[in-house]
């Protein structure tokens, strides 16, 4: 970084006072630095002070290098400034950058480069982060019993021999290994990809290394591992729990054997933990008192409402007094109207699994709601009656089925459908999706990570961290949510050593300048110079003329051979 500094410090010094300079920095972002308006409004004597200022306060990151990014803004800048001394003039675009083969230039292909302009590379070479094998992370693998195996990427020299490379888990809270060291052998292709097995009793914040020899970027990764949730279940009525004519049964047969999330029993002590409750029958005062604090904490109630007294339950448990219940008297009703789009039926969207032309329903209630009520419906009848209703009450969720659930009201319990919906209400409850965890740094958008939020690194917990710029593990906390783990990682692309040749420029366009520094630790020969556009036309004009030689000489033939030919075949007699 200090030899890249005195690079641009050098430049400075050698600018006249007449030439207009901009400063842009660059990794996976790109900020302008100085523009060429402020570059004029400065004195001539205070603008080198000025640049090595800016430049004091700026330090390398572990981000990407989005090279192509940072030209098209200095071209822009280069536009400006020609437009601010009125008219185009010669323009010369200096990069300092170590030019390694992960450098991102695939956009320089569709630049617009202004006239007069030539592009110049000055490449800080170093040795210090030199990768002899690198670690890219691919992901958890399947989870089939024994705990997800974590997948990475070795990458080492092509060519080289083979060697074994030893892999490590540590326990990122404080940094002791976790397991035996398993032993791989890096073929000389220079790629190998490994499944390292992570026992389910692995801590959910780990570090995976290269043996002892992790010393440099690329050969560390930090990942968090995801632990199956549990969310606590209860079915308030139907105590029957082998009666075939119950929804009991269902329920408990459908969620038997769940991993994540797993159901456990209700704790009223921990009224805080996911938890996802079924009313089936009629509760009392006290009942409703106590469903209702569980579910302003946080807690999913599922009503299925057979009756006027339940559907009473349910209007209470939701703030609302004033809903009007009354029994159907018409044949049985199908779904009429559904929204796909809310959670509840969001993964029946897709066309293949969308038809609930099956679903009867023969003794559903008729529900209407008050104008002003905070409740949603989701899904209709047939009539165009509610069918499924969900009310936000506190941090918890109400949902009211305007129906019972046994094999006598509806094949609901028995269809395909039943199992996933109830699963997906479950996951809901629990927190969601899982969201993604581990990600490159310059990439946490891909987090989701709220906008709000307390961010503290797990190895030291008692200190906030003002910005997420160093790879490691760190806790996210929100208001209403739960406490997250989140893992950032050098991007892969960081930790390739070549360097870029002059040919992967001249491929994307770039007007590269006659004084272009070598790329390249060894000195570029005049041979190894890329030939000009002029040498390079007047030798596609010779292979013309060639060409057309031989196009020449093959008709010469053909009209010889045809003539001797036609003098070889006897004449024909009138005989």
């Amino acid at each position: 970084w200090s030899d890249a500094v005195a690079r641009v410090e050098s430049i400075v010094a050698e600018l006249k006072p007449s030439d207009v300079f901009s400063l842009v920095a660059f990794d996976s972002r790109t900020e302008i630095l100085l523009s060429g308006e402020q570059w004029q409004s400065a004195l001539p004597a205070e603008r080198a002070s000025i640049v090595s200022a800016l430049l004091s306060d700026q330090s390398p990151s572990w981000s990407a290098t989005h090279l192509d990014n940072a030209i098209a803004t200095a071209l822009e800048s280069v536009r400006e400034i020609n437009e601010s001394i009125g008219g185009s003039s010669s323009n010369e675009l200096i990069v300092v950058s170590d030019l390694t083969t992960g450098t991102r230039v695939a956009g320089l292909a569709g630049l617009d480069w202004p006239a007069h302009t030539q592009v110049k590379f000055d490449s800080v070479t170093t040795t210090s982060n030199t990768i002899p094998v690198s670690l890219q992370w691919l992901g958890w693998g399947a989870d089939l019993g024994a705990g997800a195996p974590a997948r990475v990427r070795l990458s080492g020299p092509v060519g080289a021999p083979p060697r074994t490379v030893s892999l490590q888990l540590i326990n990122a809270r404080d940094n002791t290994p976790w397991g035996s060291a398993v032993e791989t052998v890096l073929p000389s292709s220079g790629t190998q990809l490994v499944s390292l097995p992570v026992g389910q009793e692995a801590p959910d914040a780990l570090r995976i290394t290269l043996g002892d020899e992790a010393k440099q970027i690329g050969q560390s990764l930090f990942v968090v591992r995801h632990l199956n949730r549990q969310i606590q279940f209860k079915i308030w009525g139907d105590a029957n729990a082998s009666d075939l004519s119950n929804p009991r049964f269902y329920l408990q047969n459908a969620v038997t054997g769940w991993r994540d999330p797993a159901t456990i029993a209700d704790d009223p002590t921990q009224p805080e933990a996911p938890a996802l409750h079924v009313v089936t029958n009629p509760l009392g005062p006290a009942e409703i008192t106590q469903l209702q604090s569980r579910l302003t904490a946080g807690a999913f109630v599922l009503v299925l409402a057979n009756s006027p007294a339940l559907a009473t339950t349910a209007a209470t448990l939701a703030g609302e007094t004033d809903w009007l219940v009354a029994t159907s008297s018409e044949p049985p009703l199908l779904f009429g109207e559904i929204d796909f789009s809310h959670p509840l039926f969001a993964s029946f969207a897709d066309p293949r699994f969308s038809d609930f032309t099956r679903i009867r329903f023969t003794s559903p209630l008729s529900l209407t709601l008050p104008a002003d009520t905070a409740t949603v419906v989701v899904a209709r009848f047939d009539n165009g009656q509610p069918a499924v209703l969900e009310t936000t009450v506190g941090r918890g969720r109400l949902i009211t089925w305007a129906s019972g659930w046994s094999p006598r009201e509806t094949p609901w319990v028995l269809s395909t459908k039943f199992v996933p919906w109830l699963q997906a209400v479950a996951e809901r409850a629990a927190g969601g999706a899982v969201p993604l965890a581990v990600t490159d740094l310059g990439e946490l958008t891909r987090l989701n990570l709220p906008t709000v939020a307390g961010i503290t690194a797990i190895t030291n917990p008692d200190t906030a961290v003002a910005e997420l710029n160093t790879p490691g593990i760190y806790q996210v906390t929100a208001p209403d949510t739960r406490p997250r783990l989140i893992a950032l990682n050098v991007p892969a692309s960081e930790t390739y050593s070549e360097v870029l040749s002059w040919d992967s420029f001249e491929d994307l366009g770039v007007p590269l300048g006659t004084t272009l520094a070598a790329t390249s630790p060894t000195e570029v020969t005049a041979t190894e110079l890329p030939e000009s556009a002029l040498v390079s036309e007047s030798r596609q004009r010779a292979w013309r003329w060639f060409i057309l030689l031989a196009i020449g000489l093959l008709i010469i033939e053909g009209l010889v051979a045809l003539r001797l030919n036609r003098a070889s075949r006897p004449a024909l007699s009138n005989s």
